[in-house]
């Protein structure tokens, strides 16, 4: 079953301050579907239900109150390749530590 209750972390360009925190809260106090956020820094987490509303709708609302919303690195060709490599490892041998006795047996 889906968990409709999500937790995003969203980096703006901007430090965050107390006068920030009382604008979101009374940004998001109007919105159906937010259940609870809180800044630290440059970071806002909020946790919201995706049943009514949906992060592009909450990246939106930050970018129409004038807040912008720092742009992640996509990952390269190579980092996308270790990522898979160390997902297949982990599914092949699992998470634990490799004994020699266990690895030509079939589990």
């Amino acid at each position: 079953m889906e968990d409709y209750i999500k937790i995003n972390i969203i980096e703006l360009t901007d430090s965050l301050n107390e006068d920030d925190y009382e604008i979101f809260k009374k940004l998001f106090n109007t919105m159906k579907g937010i259940q609870n956020f809180s800044i630290a820094g440059k970071t806002l987490r909020i946790e919201y239900n995706s049943y009514l509303i949906s992060l592009k709708d909450i990246k939106e609302l930050l970018f129409l109150n004038s807040y912008e919303i720092r742009k992640t690195k996509k990952s390269n060709f190579l980092q996308k390749f270790i990522l898979n490599l160390a997902k297949s490892n982990k599914e092949t041998l699992g998470s634990g530590g490799l004994e020699c006795c266990k690895l030509n047996a079939k589990i």
